[in-house]
């Protein structure tokens, strides 16, 4: 007599679709669980601290020029005073979400990377490669100063074609469309990094892998850009796309290395 038992099967990963939102929401449903609260405590401490020094750096200088610009107008123009409030209101949340984005992801890079090597080990039961805590904030911060040197190189170009454009008539309307995708764009790279450095896999590489999926790329990108603009919410972003962009990275097709 034999027994009818069978091999279980790893889970299929779902099909790549052009929609890369959920990945966002499944990351920070994955924070939930136990085993990862110890490596998102350091960087939501971080991001408290220089959220309230950021905006307090942000209000004093833009708060002053617009108290000064304001007390031109006459008390009459009080609707345009509402209006530019509005927009100064925009221009903090901006210039806010891009300080703070890039210094927060400087700071906590080692723990972003570790999350996401916590992460791929429940997911695929396999381990990384061995390295020390310190050996691991040698790579990541060396790594993030790679991006940071890729964001600004090419930040600086866009961000002069994005001025050329907009005072050519007609053209203006496509600018800030350029300015968006390249802010989505370098979201999904900065995030999928954190996967993609653990497994050995070259910054030139990844960038060619997220391209491949450019359309689902941009879109987790967008859901990510979304939530740094919202002040608060941008605190717990972090943690969540690092764990959402190692989900994607695993069930979509990226590299993984097993340990030597």
């Amino acid at each position: 007599m034999t027994d009818n038992l069978t091999t279980p099967t790893a889970p299929r990963p779902p099909a790549l679709t052009p929609d890369g939102t959920p990945y966002l929401l499944r990351g920070a449903k994955l924070l939930l669980e136990p085993g990862y609260r110890r490596f998102i405590l350091i960087p939501i401490a971080s991001n408290v601290v220089l959220f309230v020094l950021t905006v307090m750096m942000l209000v004093g200088l833009v708060g002053g020029l617009m108290e000064t610009y304001l007390n031109w107008l006459p008390e009459w123009l009080a609707v345009v005073q509402i209006l530019l409030w509005i927009i100064f209101g925009l221009l903090i949340s901006f210039l806010y979400s891009l300080t703070f984005t890039a210094i927060t992801n400087l700071i906590a890079a080692p723990f972003n990377g570790l999350l996401a090597e916590k992460i791929q080990m429940a997911k695929t039961q396999k381990p990384l490669p061995t390295e020390s805590i310190w050996s691991i904030t040698k790579r990541t911060l060396a790594r993030e100063i790679h991006k940071l040197l890729y964001f600004v190189g090419y930040g600086v170009c866009i961000s002069l074609g994005v001025m050329a454009l907009s005072v050519i008539p007609l053209l203006n309307f496509i600018a800030p469309l350029i300015g968006l995708a390249w802010a989505c764009w370098v979201l999904t790279v900065q995030y999928v990094d954190y996967a993609a450095d653990n497994n050995q896999v070259d910054f030139k590489s990844l960038r060619r892998w997220c391209a491949e999926k450019r359309l689902q790329s941009m879109t987790f990108g967008a859901s990510i850009f979304v939530c740094t603009m919202i002040p608060v919410v941008n605190i717990l972003v972090m943690s969540a796309a690092v764990a959402g962009s190692t989900l994607y990275w695993l069930e979509q097709g990226g590299e993984t290395t097993k340990a030597s």
